[in-house]
């Protein structure tokens, strides 16, 4: 729905080694073939404790290096990554530049956020895509992954559980 210019907010859940990380890999590479782009990062829990690591994973190259967008936006973003010297914005204000820069972005082509593992994002990148994801913007879509037993504040549209095979 993210390419022909809808919203989504998905949540995937499931313990280790059933699928979640293929399913999400998948739909990536999907939205690929349909000239969206994918923002894609895997949490890891000794980030947990660095503000803005996932968010550093998933938005560097759009605000830094040859490709980067250069607007407020992103000079926010950059300030909250630690690029540029400055007093870091709140997370509210950095979770408003993320909005207004993936809302830019999607007016070139539909944009797919995908995290991995979100129950060990640090709080401050969770709390950003927890804003993205009830932004609800047109031509953004929005998929995680998560441990079944995590708590997961994202409002998804869709929800997928996946439990393990049965030995059959």
């Amino acid at each position: 729905s993210v390419v022909a210019g809808g919203t989504a907010v998905g949540l995937v859940r499931g313990e280790p080694g059933v699928g979640t990380t293929a399913l999400v890999s998948a739909a990536a590479d999907v939205a690929r073939r349909r000239s969206a782009s994918v923002l894609y990062a895997r949490a890891v829990a000794v980030e947990r404790t660095l503000p803005n690591a996932l968010l550093q994973v998933l938005l560097l190259h759009l605000v830094d290096g040859p490709a980067a967008v250069f607007s407020q936006p992103a000079a926010t973003v950059r300030l909250a990554l630690g690029l540029d010297v400055g007093r870091a914005p709140t997370v509210a204000d950095l979770a408003a530049a993320v909005i207004a820069l993936l809302a830019d972005i999607s007016t070139h082509s539909p944009v797919v956020v995908i995290v991995d593992d979100l129950h060990h994002a640090d709080k401050s990148s969770a709390k950003v895509l927890d804003a993205v994801a009830a932004a609800r913007l047109p031509r953004v879509g929005v998929l995680a992954t998560v441990r079944t037993s995590s708590h997961s504040r994202i409002d998804a549209t869709t929800v997928i559980d996946i439990a393990p095979l049965d030995d059959d």
